[in-house]
């Protein structure tokens, strides 16, 4: 029975023989899987071995897992095993004002100037969040500067050139929503092609309403917005990777950690 996870499926598989097996994924996933670093197991004729392997998930929906066996006069594949992965808890409160939920997933992102947290909006944009927890898992952002700060617009990080010209390697597809661009949103940042986001982001400053349903809006802080006030006071000057734009920090600020937490609903008393 497959165990999920955020970011794996860990499932056994007890070959009744055969030497070695792989597992494949059949998905239509933003990230490539390298078949050299796909888990294997060694086993010798009529031994049994129970192991556990995680495959990573990159996006929701169905999967089609694939087990192969090599060491037989010809290859053999299991019948394929689909599984439906789902959203954790986490998405927009029916009260402006609610409280993290019990079991609600939120991100501590910690900066150089201090901590924010923020929930997510799975039901809007699940394989935009998806991709975000699995590079804030892997310290993708650990150390990464906001190398854009425009005053009373956005606070812009992410990029792993620190310039604003870097990607993680892959895009992913918009997931444009209705939701509103205000003062704590986070959405992702793209060129000119709608579908051409990949890892950098940007916090809103104040209400923006001319990114609404033009940038995947992904989620919002819960707490920190002093913190996010102080990064978007910092002194800027003209930035020669943007046009000229004011948005240079002249100040080096920077994410330490991104740390995930399932949010405890508070004893009643």
């Amino acid at each position: 029975k497959p165990i999920l996870d955020i970011d794996s499926i860990s499932f056994m598989i007890k070959p009744a023989d055969g030497k070695k097996f792989v597992y494949s994924v059949i998905t239509p996933s933003v990230y490539g899987h390298n078949r050299g670093q796909m888990a294997r197991i060694s086993l010798e004729p009529n031994a049994q071995v129970q192991e556990t392997f995680k495959i990573p998930a990159a996006t929701l929906g169905v999967w089609e897992i694939t087990a192969h066996y090599q060491g037989a006069a010809k290859p053999l594949s299991a019948e394929p095993i689909k599984i439906s992965i789902v959203t954790p808890k986490s998405d927009k409160p029916t009260d402006k004002d609610a409280k993290p939920k019990e079991g609600e997933l939120i991100a501590k992102i910690e900066t150089s100037k201090g901590t924010m947290k923020c929930r997510f909006f799975f039901n809007d944009a699940p394989n935009t969040v998806m991709s975000f927890l699995r590079q804030s898992k892997e310290e993708f952002y650990d150390k990464l500067k906001f190398h854009r700060i425009v005053k009373d617009f956005v606070i812009q990080g992410g990029d792993p050139k620190n310039t604003g010209s870097g990607d993680p390697g892959y895009s992913i597809k918009a997931e444009f929503n209705k939701t509103k661009h205000v003062k704590g949103t986070l959405s992702m940042a793209r060129s000119t092609h709608n579908d051409s986001a990949g890892s950098q982001y940007f916090v809103c400053l104040g209400p923006t309403p001319n990114l609404d349903n033009k940038y995947t809006a992904f989620g919002e802080l819960i707490s920190g917005l002093d913190v996010l006030t102080a990064i978007g006071n910092i002194r800027t000057v003209a930035n020669p990777n943007m046009n000229g734009e004011m948005s240079k920090p002249v100040e080096n600020v920077f994410v330490k950690s991104i740390t995930l937490e399932f949010k405890e609903a508070p004893k009643s008393k």
